[in-house]
């Protein structure tokens, strides 16, 4: 019951506390004039589906990131739309869609490999306790299928520069929010009462140091307390999101500027205690394997290429695998014992936090174990090593080891390896060169044989057919004597 009362006067009130809005204002319209974004921006099949549903005596918009990422001169990796029209009636207007989750219903629409998000205008009505509004014990909402118009859609965001609205009709951008202000100042500022959102989902706090990393903003100073006050609801989140957060955070071109916001706002702590732990051990290094890692995986970002979710992992768990493999071994155990324990007991604290595929564990224990073949004090076979399937990502593993300086034993096998694989890598190149070569003779001489019978073939066809002349019949009266 004083759960209940609580969200009520909560609801009631946070909006016209200071930073919030009033639900009632109305918005700011900014013209062609006003901003850069155009209708050719926008991908062909989105702007397809907003057109259908206006024509369908629907209200359909431009969303959230993608808005954002076009007034910033980003490109936007996908586009969300908003409408009035409810999932069922989205998927009469389309064919090619799909209604889709229980916490959000949202609705798919499917253009061969592209896939077009649909949502409906959510009610900030958090109130209702009925089958479509459902929050848990914490205040987290798992259900939230209330619809609504657009302004009350607009105050149901998380950030102001996430609430700007661009109808393809007249080139418009609707700002109930004062986002566009806020994304000329870089400021982030979180809608409503921090208290109340934060509750509702903790995702919100990484977010916001995603946007910070990601796009240069700046925190709101007055978010920043609320930071620090809720930042313990993320150990409520569920593991299998979380997993997917952290990927966003790391693997999206900004990881090393992520790392160092979490580690000021003490939210890398809450995600990775073991890993926190044992960096607080060696006194947080200038340099140190993660750093060196997430610094690669933004390099390879800019470069148009992408990381893998395994390798930034393998990264993350690697100083407390150490840590404990190394009381392991001072126990009496074997090293193949020892990494095993040190392995299972990093999995099972992390994976209470963040869900780690098995497929992805799986690579990690490779990765690791392959360290260990890697810096054998006698290597026999080197060649038959880098045969080895995963001897390419384990010896990148090792070199980043050793530029994060982790110890003179780890620098000197990097060098070791550097010069095995150099010369191992020009004598494949050279085959490789070879066999291409010889590919492309066996190619040169297919293609000759191939000339070689078509034109046979055009000759036999071109030349005249001899007639052929028909035997004479010989007169047998004239060669057989009569007969008498």
């Amino acid at each position: 019951m004083m759960k209940n009362i609580k969200a009520f006067l909560l609801k009631g009130f946070s909006f016209w506390r200071k930073g919030s809005m009033n639900p009632h204002m109305s918005p700011h319209i900014y013209h062609t004039k006003d901003h850069p974004i155009r209708n050719r921006q926008i991908s062909k099949n989105s702007l397809q589906v907003i057109n259908r549903l206006n024509s369908a005596g629907f209200n359909a918009y431009l969303v959230g990131g993608g808005v954002r990422d076009l007034l910033l001169g980003l490109s936007p990796k996908d586009f969300d739309i908003v409408t009035d029209a409810h999932p069922s009636e989205i998927r009469r207007v389309f064919r090619n869609s799909r209604i889709i989750g229980r916490r959000f219903r949202l609705v798919h629409v499917v253009f061969g490999r592209e896939i077009i998000e649909v949502a409906t205008f959510r009610s900030n009505e958090a109130n209702d306790q009925s089958k479509h509004y459902q929050t848990n014990q914490e205040g987290f909402v798992t259900r939230d299928n209330i619809y609504g118009t657009i302004d009350e859609d607009a105050l149901r965001r998380d950030f102001t520069i996430n609430a700007l609205y661009y109808d393809v009709r007249n080139q418009t951008i609707i700002d109930y929010c004062n986002g566009y202000q806020d994304l000329k100042s870089r400021r982030l500022s979180l809608i409503g009462d921090p208290t109340e959102r934060f509750l509702e989902d903790p995702v919100r706090i990484l977010r916001a140091i995603r946007f910070e990393a990601k796009l240069g903003l700046t925190i709101d100073p007055e978010l920043l307390p609320f930071i620090a006050e809720h930042r313990h609801l993320l150990a409520t989140v569920s593991p299998a999101r979380m997993y997917d957060e952290v990927l966003k955070l790391f693997l999206t071109g900004h990881g090393e500027h992520s790392y160092h916001s979490m580690i000021a706002h003490e939210l890398f702590e809450i995600l990775f205690p073991l890993t926190y732990n044992a960096l607080e051990r060696e006194g947080f290094p200038d340099q140190h394997l993660l750093l060196r890692s997430l610094q690669n995986s933004d390099e390879r970002a800019a470069a148009g290429l992408t990381s893998s979710p395994y390798f930034v992992y393998a990264s993350l768990l690697w100083a407390p695998f150490v840590a404990i493999y190394e009381k392991e071994i001072v126990k009496g155990k074997r090293n193949s014992d020892a990494s095993s324990s040190a392995i299972d007991e990093v999995f099972k604290v992390q994976h209470q936090i963040t869900v780690i595929p098995r497929y992805v564990r799986e690579f990690i224990e490779e990765l690791w174990i392959f360290q260990f073949r890697l810096q054998a004090k006698v290597i026999r076979q080197p060649k038959r090593l880098m045969e080895h399937p995963r001897f390419k990502a384990a010896y990148d593993f090792l070199l980043l080891r050793a530029d994060a300086q982790e110890s003179d034993e780890v620098i000197e096998k990097a060098q070791y390896w550097e010069a095995q694989f150099k010369d191992y890598e020009q004598r494949l190149l050279a085959k490789e060169r070879e066999a291409a070569r010889e590919e492309r003779r066996e190619g040169k001489r297919a293609v000759a044989a191939e000339i070689k019978t078509h034109q046979q073939n055009d000759d036999a066809s071109t030349e005249p057919k001899k007639r052929r002349r028909r035997p004479r019949r010989r007169n047998r009266s004239k060669e057989s004597p009569a007969k008498s």
